[in-house]
């Protein structure tokens, strides 16, 4: 989506909709199931993932990830998401394959193309 694109009003539905579950749910895995779908589907993606960090393995793991059967789990020392981690800013990258830091293991590993 593009800066200063205006949200359609069933967007941003979804996204109130978000705020209120966070405000009624306990549930960790729940609540980010719930952040993700209404990510999903305000940016048109296909899929999502919530990463969380292991400080003591200095490694990042899904906690929620659609399209996937198994976690994933990989030291911030790897990929953009990693750089992300470390850096604790956001990266935008249009082409992933395009950029030396993308970590191509899992697409290859899941036949996903990113």
């Amino acid at each position: 989506m593009a800066e200063g694109t205006p949200i359609d009003s069933a967007k941003l539905l979804l996204v109130l909709d978000v705020v209120r579950k966070l405000s009624a749910t306990v549930d960790l895995g729940e609540m980010l199931q719930s952040v993700i779908d209404a990510g999903r589907n305000v940016l048109s993606a296909d899929r999502g993932t919530v990463y969380l960090y292991d400080e003591e393995a200095r490694e990042l793991y899904t906690k929620v990830a659609t399209g996937l059967k198994t976690g994933i789990r990989f030291s911030i020392d790897r990929g953009i998401a990693g750089e992300c981690a470390k850096t604790r800013k956001i990266i935008n990258v249009p082409d992933c394959y395009a950029d030396p830091r993308f970590n191509q293991a899992f697409d290859k590993q899941t036949g996903y193309k990113t």
